[in-house]
């Protein structure tokens, strides 16, 4: 069906020229089944053909963006069932792409490195001539722009950019969600001539999905499929008021009471209860390593050496030490903890046993301030609370961070919002393994590597640790050190 590529070049033109010049790539058949369904049209019948366009118009709401999700596979059309039909030999990876509204491309990475993932993903040659001739074939620099980072690039170059993700798959078939949407006429006029000149040279078929009927028909479509909209009135569907309540004081300030008290202080409540349970068994461990008979005699040795009295000394101190040790412990114990009850500042002032094993996050409104042009009060309480960072921009990496630990749920819904876990889909790499997983692990590594050190640390160096202890003692007890 598709002649071989040239071994010069994967995206050369010569690759397509033998073939059928009407031989659909894709058929499409969609049926209507039930109220559901955004559109009236009890059928929807289309083909897509090597080279050309169709073009899928309608008003808004009626259903043209749900029937381009169902086809790549990102969303169920309700109400309908669709059948689609591929000619065999179009191999399953590189069947639809998708050029989402405005361009989307990964944020973390440059263009060079988005179209190098789009290729590996599509088990295809990935080094630099393949990312160089993608660039060039959508009127891009591979030197001046290949480095840059989507958010370098203008409109106009943003499609550019994802079209040329699309190019590297190799896509038979591509979807163009309203590609003029915010684009200048010159602008606009020279994305036209780009799809039509790409369409033509690459033999890939074009479904758009545009409301600007003029620059739709500058792309010459050989098919038009219009889309009724399906209104409430049309079908059974019951009407239902607008919900208003959200304009009153009231409503609006039970809800954040809910909010906050339903679930940010359940989440923020188990964070320290896991704090408070980790901090004691961490005590607890160490008091019992503690041999303060040991170290009391090391000291001895060391400074009392050749003294003829130091064995009798030895075993006076290991009888008055060992009467009084569990009582001794019990009160460290209890000290450290009331220092931890009182908070983060005491807890680092108690740094008898903790080492910060155990860190609060990024408590410091200073560093807060330093790596957000918010206000510190807002980047706080962003990093003490994950859900607060559901549902809006990601901010800064140091702000990211919840019990010490990076809080991948801002990138996500940042990603989520901008189409980019949609991406992701269509090309073929999985969503969880790209963001949450690396977090995951590298969290997991952070934590067990820094409690491991930071404890043998501690154990190492225990004796300066109880001796850093007598001066907060001796201000607060006038009784000898064995009652104190």
């Amino acid at each position: 069906f598709f002649a071989a590529p040239c071994a010069l070049c994967p995206l050369c033109p010569k690759a397509h020229r033998s073939m059928p010049a009407r031989r659909p790539v894709l058929k499409v058949v969609a049926r209507r089944t039930s109220d559901s369904c955004p559109f009236l049209n009890e059928e929807l019948a289309f083909e897509l053909c090597p080279g050309e366009v169709v073009w899928l118009r309608g008003a808004s709401g009626a259903g043209k963006s749900y029937t381009s999700l169902h086809l790549a596979g990102l969303a169920k059309l309700p109400g309908a069932e669709i059948h689609m039909e591929w000619d065999p030999s179009v191999a399953a990876a590189q069947r639809i792409g998708f050029l989402f509204q405005k361009g989307v491309l990964i944020d973390s990475l440059s263009l060079a490195a988005n179209l190098a993932l789009a290729a590996e993903a599509a088990a295809l040659p990935a080094d630099s001539d393949a990312i160089a001739a993608a660039l060039e074939a959508v009127g891009l620099s591979p030197s001046a722009d290949g480095s840059k980072m989507p958010g370098e690039l203008s409109g106009g170059m943003l499609r550019r950019a994802a079209l040329a993700q699309i190019l590297a798959q190799r896509k038979r078939v591509v979807i163009l969600d309203e590609p003029f949407v915010g684009l200048d006429p010159p602008v606009a006029g020279e994305i036209t001539a780009l799809l039509k000149r790409v369409a033509a040279e690459h033999g890939i078929s074009l479904l758009l999905i545009s409301h600007m009927a003029e620059r739709a028909a500058a792309l010459s479509p050989a098919a038009t499929v219009s889309l009724e909209r399906a209104r409430p009135e049309d079908g059974d569907a019951a009407r239902q008021d607008a919900d208003l309540s959200g304009l009153r004081f009231a409503v609006r300030a039970s809800r954040r009471f809910a909010d906050y008290f339903f679930i940010s202080a359940p989440l923020i409540a188990m964070a320290f209860a896991a704090t408070g349970a980790a901090l004691s068994m961490l005590l607890a461990d160490m008091l019992q390593r503690v041999d303060v008979v040991r170290i009391i005699a090391t000291f001895l040795t060391r400074y009392l050496a050749g003294n003829p009295a130091l064995p009798l000394i030895l075993q006076l101190v290991d009888g008055v030490v060992k009467q009084n040790e569990a009582a001794a412990k019990r009160k460290l114990y209890a000290l450290a903890i009331g220092a931890a009850s009182r908070g983060l500042g005491s807890l680092r002032r108690a740094r008898l046993f903790t080492a910060r094993a155990v860190e609060q996050g990024p408590s410091s409104r200073s560093s807060s301030a330093r790596c957000s042009p918010r206000s510190s009060s807002q980047a706080g309480s962003e990093a003490r609370t994950p859900a607060r960072l559901v549902g809006r921009p990601a901010p800064p990496a140091c702000a990211r961070r919840f019990m010490g630990e990076w809080c991948v749920a801002g990138d996500v819904a940042m990603m989520a919002s901008t189409s980019q876990v949609d991406l992701l889909k269509v090309l073929g790499v999985g969503p969880t393994a790209w963001t949450f997983l690396p977090a995951l692990l590298a969290a997991a590594l952070r934590t067990s590597t820094r409690t491991h050190l930071a404890t043998r640390a501690r154990l190492f160096t225990r004796a300066p640790a109880v001796n850093r202890l007598s001066p907060r003692r001796s201000s607060r007890c006038s009784a000898p050190p064995s009652r104190c």
